[in-house]
């Protein structure tokens, strides 16, 4: 029962440590996608736009 408990303590740490990582490096995120949209052309043009309009919303969040 505790290797269960002691798993679960570090999954949780692992999630909060990684959420941390992407709430303080989105800008280099959100490029890594744009790099992703760029390479694969098969999204269709909505797509990259609605894409575009939710990256101009993210970035513009203050932490």
């Amino acid at each position: 029962m505790s290797e269960v408990i002691i798993c679960m303590l570090f999954v949780f740490y692992m999630l909060k440590f990684s959420l941390e990582f992407l709430k303080t490096n989105d800008v280099m995120v959100l490029d890594i996608i744009d790099r992703y949209m760029a390479t694969h052309k098969q999204h269709n043009r909505m797509d990259m736009i609605d894409n575009n309009y939710m990256r101009h919303e993210y970035r513009n969040i203050r932490y």
